[in-house]
């Protein structure tokens, strides 16, 4: 290789290097603090041929074949086409391949633009001042000498990706393992997490109630301020060592609240330390202390809904509260014999037989227009009719189970004509018959369960 061109190639392969050695410093600090660069590193090493590409096969041809024309005539020039030329990759790679987001992405760019823009002065410089080739002088071998350095550098970096990812990896064995070590050992495994505060963090969290000491939640505040892995801390703590005075040292109101729960059934004053009212009834457990009456019924509304037991529902003073309570909690009418109250044991029956789907519990209903209201919405075939005592519903039943709308028009009142019709068009899928309903209310009801 002629002279000229062996000294044009060094100076393109400094410049090359420095500018990779300027990036991938960056790259390396940034991942060693945060852990989205990650992503970054991962596209560099699987997409390392397709850099070459777009990047320094182009910029040795520059720097070695047009060293005169790209770096003497046309300096700004080359200022402005590199770093577009080097950002090729970031925009047909980055979106697809990196998790970082556009402003981590921006400022990737931002460092390319000031890297090159460098390296190219420095080259530039050395042009300028020396003619169209580099001699090597004692001036320009100290100017070449700095360049160079970034080469070392360069490879440091490199040397750095893997060096990292032990780290990372190692980290994660720590947690893992956690039960592997000893309590006087944990600490100081935990404290040798480098470079991920959450991970560190996640580590304090699980040796807690090892350890044992509210030392280590201490250490999770100041690693992340803004989690609320302390507060998990504090809280296992609390109960681990059946210590309510943690539950005081947890900021997040939450896991403060569930501290709380945890302590309810040996004292329940330390419900009253909450203030939402939600989970203040919540926390009771002995609904008979609560003072406000509303409050009261929440509170046996959730212990029957929570426990399946719906004598709590008995306890409600409020009726629709209570028959709503019954309809979520009672499964089978063997409950329902135990409700003293007839009208909600009667609904309690309609309730369980619409959800078992049987007309048994109907037929223990002691109204008797209630009882042939609920064999007729539950019934299946026109047998199951017969049970009806009153005619005109009677019929209906019939008519809908064999979805005849000339029974319907035969029933002597209009109620039972229209809920005859309202049936059969439901069953049939026809809004054409909700027209023939007389009373206003019930074609729009008609309509809407059709449509």
């Amino acid at each position: 290789m002629d002279s000229k061109y062996r000294e044009g190639f060094v100076k393109g392969l400094s410049i090359t290097f420095t500018y990779f050695s300027l990036l991938n410093i960056v790259l390396i600090v940034n991942y060693a603090f945060k852990d989205t660069t990650y992503n970054v590193f991962e596209t560099l090493r699987y997409h390392f041929a397709f850099y070459y590409l777009f990047f320094i096969i182009p910029f040795f041809i520059a720097c070695t074949v047009g060293n005169k024309v790209l770096f003497t005539e046309y300096p700004k020039l080359v200022y402005v086409i590199m770093p577009v030329l080097v950002s090729l990759p970031f925009i047909f790679i980055g979106p697809s391949k990196c998790s970082f987001v556009s402003c981590e992405r921006t400022l990737y760019f931002v460092t390319l633009g000031v890297s090159l823009f460098f390296t190219m002065k420095q080259a530039h410089r050395i042009s300028k001042e020396h003619g169209d080739y580099v001699v090597f002088t004692p001036e320009t071998k100290f100017k070449v000498t700095k360049i160079m350095i970034f080469v070392v550098l360069n490879i440091i970096a490199f040397a750095g990706i893997p060096v990292l990812n032990m780290i990372h990896a190692n980290n994660d064995l720590v947690i893992k393992n956690l039960n592997a070590y000893g309590k006087n050992d944990i600490l100081d495994e935990c404290s040798g997490i480098h470079f991920n505060n959450q991970k560190k963090a996640l580590c304090y969290l699980h040796s807690a109630t090892i350890v044992n000491d509210p030392i280590v939640c201490a250490k999770i505040r100041r690693l992340v301020t803004e989690n609320e892995d302390a507060d998990r801390c504090y809280k296992n703590l609390a109960v681990y060592k059946s210590n309510i005075v943690y539950c005081n040292d947890i900021l997040f109101k939450d896991i403060r609240y569930d501290c709380y729960y945890a302590f309810a059934p040996l004292n329940d004053n330390l419900c009253k330390k909450i203030s939402d009212k939600d989970f203040q009834v919540n926390c009771f457990n002995d609904c008979q202390k609560i003072t406000s009456k509303k409050m009261r019924d929440s509170c046996y509304f959730n212990k029957a809904q929570s426990n399946k037991d719906f004598e709590f529902c008995d306890k409600i003073s409020d009726a629709e509260m209570q028959k709503k309570c019954y309809q979520q909690v009672v499964s089978d009418a063997k409950d329902c014999e135990k409700v003293q109250d007839i009208a909600i044991r009667d609904d309690c029956y309609e309730m369980v037989a619409q959800k078992i789907g049987t007309l048994a519990p109907c037929l223990k209903i002691s109204s008797s227009d209630d009882r042939d209201e609920c064999i007729r919405f539950n019934s299946q075939t026109k047998e199951d009719c017969k049970s009806i005592s009153n005619t005109d519903i009677r019929y209906t039943c019939i008519a809908t189970m064999a979805n005849d709308t000339m029974t319907c028009e035969g029933l002597s009142k209009e109620v039972h004509r229209d809920l005859c019709f309202e049936s059969v068009a439901v069953r049939l899928g026809d809004l054409s018959i909700c027209k023939r309903i007389m009373d206003p209310t019930r074609k729009t009801v008609c309509e809407t369960r059709v449509g």
